[in-house]
């Protein structure tokens, strides 16, 4: 069987093709605006049930403020409070422990991925394998960091990543909606890693 492919099919390809390059280059201006002029504080929630651990990513977080980006930084050690703070307060980032005495971080991502705007979440663990990652990654885990890795420069680099990448969800999903509503079809982009 063969496929016949008129002009105008590759003039309506191309067009759209022009057009999603337009509006990702929008996009990864508009992301890069955003960031660029980020007045606020970044939020952050560290959940940890060792005190040194805890104490160690708070102070990287210090060092990092006094340098160039700017955190709020609030710790618990314990799954339920973790809960409450945030079901009851806004973050953009919680920074937990896979271990959280009975509990894993695990379940609390995926008890709190149904509020309405939950925070972006990077897990530290001691020990990190491919079950553990691949799990991460369907709940929707913005990165994992190993405990014996972390440094300064690579929490922030986790950071900042990981906002961006949910800012980018956040802008993806609006004009998804928007299209859905104008009744537009938008495919899916091919993206080069």
């Amino acid at each position: 069987m063969g496929c016949v492919i008129s002009l105008a099919d590759l003039s309506e390809i191309t067009s759209l093709r022009s057009r999603l390059q337009d509006s990702y280059q929008e996009l990864r201006a508009t992301i890069d605006t955003a960031f660029l002029n980020q007045r606020h504080p970044t939020r952050v929630l560290v959940v940890d049930d060792n005190k040194v651990d805890r104490m160690a990513i708070t102070s990287s977080f210090n060092k990092l403020s006094r340098k160039r980006a700017n955190y709020i930084v609030v710790e618990c050690d314990n799954f339920e409070e973790a809960n409450q703070l945030l079901s009851e307060q806004m973050f953009d980032v919680c920074l937990l422990d896979y271990r959280l005495g009975a509990h894993t971080g695990f379940e609390l991502v995926e008890r709190l991925n149904n509020l309405a705007n939950p925070p972006a979440f990077i897990v530290i663990s001691s020990v990190i394998d491919e079950t553990l990652a691949d799990s991460a990654i369907k709940l929707g885990v913005y990165d994992m960091i190993d405990k014996k890795d972390l440094t300064p420069a690579l929490l922030e680099r986790s950071v900042r990543y990981t906002q961006r990448h949910k800012q980018t969800e956040l802008y993806l999903s609006s004009r998804v909606i928007g299209a859905d509503q104008g009744n537009v079809q938008v495919p899916e982009p091919e993206i080069d890693i």
